[in-house]
């Protein structure tokens, strides 16, 4: 199993969001939505999945490892279909207010 080289704690926190998105997170959501449809998503996940499934590189040769990277791109194709709902949500939200 490969593991990071650096300090495990670094990464256990959010470190890209900016202070505006750590605030509101769906700003996050609503930005990625807006560049990426689930269709994309999918295309990506796939060719990920497909590299992982036809490398030769050490981190994908152990079948351990490489069942570990499907489940975890399953979960986050999962992750990405909550956040596209809770966008969509969002939105018709959005709509409505702008109704009433």
């Amino acid at each position: 199993m490969y593991s990071l080289p650096l300090n495990k704690s670094f990464f256990r926190v959010p470190f890209l969001l900016d202070e505006k998105e750590m605030k509101d997170p769906m700003r996050c959501i609503k930005y990625f939505f807006t560049h990426y449809d689930l269709m994309k998503i999918r295309y990506h996940l796939y060719r990920l999945r497909y590299t992982a499934f036809t490398s030769d590189v050490a981190h994908f040769s152990n079948p351990e490892d490489r069942r570990v990277i499907f489940y975890f791109l399953d979960s986050l194709e999962k992750c990405l279909e909550g956040a596209f709902m809770l966008d969509l949500i969002a939105k018709e939200n959005m709509q409505r207010k702008k109704k009433d």
